[in-house]
């Protein structure tokens, strides 16, 4: 990352702001040319000493855990896609047609109109909007598409 500023006080300000494992990365252009080179001589050293230091063999170790637990967060993801168009379909698909092909709110509304006759309901429906779906089909649609997406990375 490059920052420019008109005063050395500005980017001394802004290095403190940076994790200090970047801020001994940090070189100031601005200071004498002995000084520019002498931070960017320690930058590169400090560069080179972490390269030397690492353990390739505990990075794979890592990387393959790390790739694991993705695997594993891919997996739920997928899980969860299913369960929710599993739940999709059983609150939006329309019911047998035994019971008129309505979808689960036209019979839901159908219920209510005919409370007499459905009696024998163990619940009661009172066109509450507790009672009412709160998103429509096309809502199901663009989650599921967003999951699959996120679930592609």
């Amino acid at each position: 990352m490059l920052v420019t500023s008109k005063g050395e006080s500005a980017l001394a300000v802004l290095r403190q702001q940076l994790p200090a494992p970047v801020q001994s990365l940090t070189v100031s252009l601005l200071t004498s040319e002995r000084d520019g080179l002498k931070q960017l001589e320690q930058s590169v050293s400090k560069i080179t000493t972490e390269i030397t230091n690492l353990n390739k063999a505990d990075l794979r170790r890592d990387i393959e855990r790390c790739r694991q637990t993705i695997d594993q967060l891919h997996a739920r993801i997928g899980e969860i896609d299913r369960e929710l168009g599993d739940w999709a379909r059983r609150n939006i698909d329309p019911v047998p047609p035994a019971l008129d092909g309505l979808r689960p709110a036209a019979l839901a509304q159908h219920v209510l109109e005919g409370q007499e006759f459905h009696a024998w309901f163990p619940d009661r429906l009172d066109g509450r909007a507790a009672h009412e779906i709160a998103f429509a089909a096309d809502d199901v649609a663009h989650v599921r598409t967003a999951r699959q997406r996120i679930g592609g990375i």
